[in-house]
């Protein structure tokens, strides 16, 4: 395969960042849309491989989002109980 493509994205990305035209979270959506992209024109990536994908991704954000909700939880309930004065 060409590495002529994957090159042009990340000369994409990296020079949008450094010319100022995108911040890195609007770079990074570029990267990752245009890496999707890539993986559709080669056809590595079926439609059910990329819902697959999804799912596995919303998984693990709902995973870290229960720790963080648990986290605050437990800070609440430590406060609530003058925790923070020992």
């Amino acid at each position: 395969g060409s590495l002529a493509p994957p090159l042009a994205l990340i000369s994409l990305v990296l020079g949008s960042i450094l010319a100022g035209a995108a911040t890195p979270t609007e770079a990074a959506g570029v990267g990752a849309t245009g890496a999707l992209l890539l993986a559709w024109i080669k056809r590595e990536m079926p439609f059910a491989r990329l819902r697959e994908t999804v799912i596995d991704s919303m998984k693990v954000t709902c995973m870290v989002f229960m720790i963080l909700i648990g986290a605050a939880v437990f800070s609440l309930v430590f406060r609530g109980f003058g925790g923070e004065d020992l």
